[in-house]
């Protein structure tokens, strides 16, 4: 079982609805062991998109007690936010499949329809709470995020993902400045 926005559930797509509704940021509550039991539904291995890089930087992300020491109100909210939109995006694109085996992503499938998801969800995780996002944080949040994904670096995937980031950021404030 997981647990995201409080309510309990197991990994099938039955009450998808209601076991991804965004709750008020008080009330979320994050669990990486979303990522576990897709990797038990679909082993793809320690180095797989599940377990090697969704629940390690999941974990990291949301349960390093050192991150929040320093770490903004905000920033949570957007980490909160972020990782939902992410379990909640890959869990909709897998029960769109159907049950049969020859219709299911493969990893490498997985892997790629999950890191096309990254830069939408940091920059507008919830579309209730558009000012939630990954351009809005304090600036000091920014080293202290780095410092926690920095190995993460070495993955092509994960420039590509930066620069999507920071185009949409960019283009968020020049929308800003000319209103």
């Amino acid at each position: 079982m997981f647990n995201i926005s409080g309510h309990s559930a197991s990994a099938t797509c039955e009450g998808i609805e209601e076991r991804f509704s965004f709750a008020p940021p008080s009330e979320q509550i994050i669990d990486c062991s979303y990522y576990l039991h897709r990797e038990v539904d679909q082993a793809c291995g320690p180095k797989g998109y599940y377990i090697g890089f969704a629940y390690k930087y999941c974990s990291k992300l949301l349960f390093d007690k050192r991150l929040w020491i320093d770490f903004s109100s905000q920033g949570y909210v957007w980490l909160s936010s972020a990782a939902l939109c992410l379990q909640k995006k890959l869990h909709t694109k897998r029960c769109e499949q159907t049950a049969s085996e020859d219709q299911r992503l493969s990893c490498n499938e997985v892997e790629q329809f999950a890191f096309n998801s990254h830069v939408k969800c940091y920059t507008r995780p919830d579309k209730q709470r558009p000012q939630v996002s990954v351009c809005n944080l304090p600036l000091s949040d920014y080293p202290i995020l780095a410092n926690v994904i920095k190995r993460s670096f070495v993955k092509a995937k994960v420039w590509a993902q930066m620069r999507g980031v920071i185009k949409s950021c960019s283009r968020k404030e020049l929308i800003l400045l000319t209103q």
